[in-house]
C-alpha cells in the first residue's frame, strides 16, 4: 500500500501546487503508521514548520497530504483538524469565503459571491478536499461567476451518507443559496463526483452543465473484473467511504444495489468529459455511457495516466473553457481558452517526443 500511496499522492500534490516539496519528503517515509519516519509524523511536521513561516499554501498543502488519503492514524486525525483550523483562520475570518451549511447540517462549504447570477461548483472526488479548491475559485470568481467549493459524501465535513441518497447534495446547496432555474449552474465534479453530479441533474433542472474528470459512470460499480482491478488504495477508500470495511465483494454489491439508476436521456443538459487514454483506475469504456443522451456531449482525451498529471495546464484550460462555453459570455475569452487547451496538450507532446529522441 506503500508504494501506492506514493505514487497516487503526486498527482494529488500537483493539484495543490507542492509536488516538489512531496516528492523530496516521499524519499524519508518508510511507513504508514506514526513513527519517526511514518507517513503523517513527516508530512505533519514539515507543515508546521511551513506554517510557522507563514507559507499558506505548502501548510495547508502538507497537511492535506499528511492526513492522504483520509485521517486515520492520531497525527493523520490531528493534521486534518490543523488544516481547517488554519483555512478557516485564514480564508473565512478574513471573509475571502463565505461559510455555510446544508439542511440538516449534513454538509458545509464554502461561498465566494460573484457579479453574475451563473455559478460554479466545485467538488472533487473520493480523497478531495473542498478548500483545495481555493485557487481554482478565485480563477471563477475573477471572471464574475460566483463559486461553491464542497466536496463528496464522507470526505471531509460532507456527512451525507454515499449512497443514492447523495443524488441531491448539489440540489440542497442550491436550496441553500435560493438559487433559481433562471440561472446557469455549472458543475465541476472530479473522478467519481461526476456521477453524483449527474445523478442529481436528472432531479433538478437548474443544473446547466456539468464537466467531469475521469468519473466513473456505470463499468465500475456493475462490472465486478473492472471493480478488482482497481489498485488496493482506491478499494480500501471506497470501502472506508462506504463503510463497507470487510471485503471488496461487499464494497461491489453495495456500489451495484446503490447506483443501479440508468442514465436518462437529457438534451437540455451540456456535458463535458476529460478522460485519460492510460488511466488504471477509470476505463475509456466509461464515456461511451454518455454517448448521444445529451444536447451537447464534448470529449477531451488525453495521453496520460489517471488525473492527467502531465497535461496539468491542458486540464486547467479545458475546464475553464467548459464553463465559459456553457455560459454562453466572453466569447472571446472561450476562443482563447480552446486555443491555449489545445496549445497546451500541442507543447507537451512536441517535449515528450523530443526528450525522448534526444536520451537516445
Amino acid at each position: 500500500m506503500l508504494n501506492e500511496m506514493k505514487k497516487y499522492v503526486l498527482l494529488h500534490a500537483k493539484t495543490l501546487g507542492v509536488d516538489k516539496e512531496a516528492s523530496t519528503i516521499l524519499r524519508n517515509i518508510k511507513s504508514l503508521d506514526d513513527s519517526i519516519h511514518g507517513w503523517g509524523y513527516t508530512f505533519f511536521r514539515a507543515a508546521e514548520k511551513a506554517e510557522k513561516r507563514k507559507n499558506a499554501t505548502l501548510a495547508l498543502g502538507l497537511y492535506n497530504i499528511a492526513r492522504f488519503p483520509y485521517p486515520k492514524t492520531p497525527i493523520q486525525i490531528e493534521a486534518y483538524q490543523r488544516y481547517l483550523d488554519f483555512f478557516k483562520n485564514y480564508y473565512i475570518s478574513t471573509y475571502q469565503f463565505e461559510e455555510k451549511t446544508t439542511k440538516g447540517a449534513q454538509q458545509n462549504f464554502y461561498l465566494k459571491t460573484g457579479r453574475y447570477n451563473d455559478i460554479v461548483i466545485l467538488c472533487g472526488g473520493i480523497i478531495s478536499l473542498k478548500e483545495q479548491w481555493v485557487n481554482a475559485a478565485n480563477i471563477f470568481h475573477s471572471m464574475g461567476f460566483s463559486v461553491i467549493l464542497t466536496e463528496m459524501p464522507a470526505v471531509g465535513e460532507n456527512k451525507t451518507p454515499y449512497n443514492k441518497n447523495a443524488f441531491s447534495m448539489f440540489s440542497d446547496i442550491l436550496d441553500v443559496i435560493g438559487y433559481s432555474e433562471k440561472d446557469n449552474c455549472h458543475l465541476i465534479a472530479m473522478s467519481f463526483s461526476g456521477h453524483i453530479a449527474l445523478m442529481n441533474s436528472f432531479i433538478d433542472k437548474r443544473i446547466k452543465a456539468i464537466t467531469m474528470v475521469g468519473t466513473p459512470i456505470y463499468d465500475l460499480y456493475h462490472n465486478y473484473d473492472t471493480f478488482f482491478s482497481l489498485p488496493d488504495i482506491t478499494k480500501d477508500i471506497l470501502r472506508k467511504n462506504t463503510h463497507c470495511i470487510a471485503q471488496n465483494r461487499e464494497t461491489f454489491n453495495y456500489l451495484s444495489n446503490e447506483f443501479s439508476h440508468e442514465i436518462i436521456k437529457n438534451p437540455h443538459l451540456n456535458i463535458f468529459y476529460l478522460q485519460s487514454q492510460f488511466d488504471d483506475i477509470i476505463s475509456l469504456t466509461e464515456a461511451d455511457h454518455l454517448q448521444d443522451k445529451f444536447g451537447n456531449f464534448h470529449k477531451l482525451c488525453l495521453p496520460d495516466e489517471h488525473g492527467s498529471p502531465n497535461y496539468h495546464k491542458t486540464v486547467i484550460f479545458y475546464i475553464a473553457w467548459s464553463v465559459l462555453q456553457h455560459s454562453r459570455k466572453k466569447w472571446p475569452l472561450r476562443l482563447l481558452l480552446a486555443g491555449m487547451t489545445s496549445l497546451s496538450r500541442r507543447l507537451y507532446q512536441i517535449k515528450h517526443i523530443f526528450f525522448k529522441t534526444s536520451s537516445r
